[in-house]
């Protein structure tokens, strides 16, 4: 989690260091959204299989997001209806956190109302893969969204989200397999095969990605992160597993606060490029990330001690 919200915030920044390599792996950051949702997917399954309870599920998604989100809120949308005028019903639809999947320009971000809706149909997701032998549920989702995206939807909106689900399935699989395991590993022909398809997801989505507009239409820009975003995932455990607490605290601290990161950095950074920038009240210089990044530390504990004030009364002890 840590580092997939390090690499979309780099990806947002438009950092160029001259290095090639390394900047064709920035400017695909938007990978590190297929991370989340597969991370996402492995903890929900986790959650599902541990309780049972449809409706204790729901309200646990729903303390875990919708609080922070609707605090993040009272930051944002003012700052869109003064700035940039927008309608009462986009206000509307950005409080239910439904904006991102409609064309209309005004959504704060796609991610979250994806990720609200997967977690909707989660618990449908689970009951097919309990009914269907092996991968036949993920294998049969694979397709479905693969036809909706590539044949039905025309909306960029909804096609940057749509195409996001088969990875969010994928984890679920893999936390089924967890969950299967006596001790929740994979083996090793496994680990080796996931982690080959890395340069094999990555290679196909920077060439893929060489035609953005074209790719991004047919879903061909996110589809290969579901060959790559395993094995990634699987090496970040294996490097930092080993590791003394004090080399991987930073990370595990950065893990725990990605919430509260993404919505901070994008919201800083929308008024630094949309607002500062875009009326000329200041010129573009690299030192002003850094000064846009320390803003963020601040930000995130403000919002998080927030979040916790609210949601404090409904948790009763309850973390998960």
């Amino acid at each position: 989690m840590a580092f997939a919200i390090i690499w979309i915030v780099v990806f947002h920044m438009k950092l160029v260091t001259g290095i090639a390599g390394l900047d064709k792996l920035i400017n695909i950051g938007y990978a590190g959204s297929d991370i989340f949702y597969f991370v996402s997917g492995i903890g929900i399954w986790f959650s599902l299989e541990k309780s049972g309870d449809i409706l204790l599920y729901y309200k646990k998604r729903l303390l875990r997001i919708m609080p922070m989100y609707w605090i993040f809120m009272c930051f944002w949308i003012p700052f869109r209806v003064a700035f940039f005028e927008m309608k009462p019903l986009y206000v509307g639809l950005n409080v239910l956190g439904i904006a991102g999947i409609f064309d209309i320009g005004e959504g704060f971000n796609w991610y979250i109302s994806f990720l609200i809706l997967f977690y909707i149909v989660a618990p449908l997701i689970k009951w097919m893969m309990d009914l269907l032998p092996g991968p036949t549920a993920l294998l049969f989702i694979f397709a479905l969204f693969f036809i909706l995206g590539y044949v039905l939807v025309d909306d960029p909106d909804v096609m940057i989200g749509i195409t996001r689900f088969p990875i969010f399935a994928m984890g679920m699989h893999f936390g089924k397999r967890m969950t299967k395991k006596e001790d929740g590993r994979f083996s090793v022909p496994e680990v080796i095969f996931w982690l080959l398809m890395i340069p094999v997801g990555i290679g196909l989505g920077l060439y893929f990605g060489g035609d953005f507009l074209k790719s991004w239409s047919n879903g061909l820009l996110w589809y290969p992160y579901i060959l790559s975003t395993p094995g990634i995932c699987m090496l970040l455990s294996m490097i930092f597993a080993p590791l003394p607490d004090w080399v991987s605290a930073p990370m595990d601290f950065i893990g725990k606060h990605t919430l509260s990161i993404y919505f901070i950095h994008v919201f800083f950074f929308e008024i630094y490029e949309k607002y500062l920038l875009a009326n000329g009240f200041i010129e573009p210089e690299a030192w002003q990330w850094f000064v846009i990044l320390a803003a963020v530390v601040p930000g995130c504990i403000v919002l998080e001690l927030l979040t916790h004030l609210v949601t404090l009364p409904f948790l009763g002890g309850d973390k998960d």
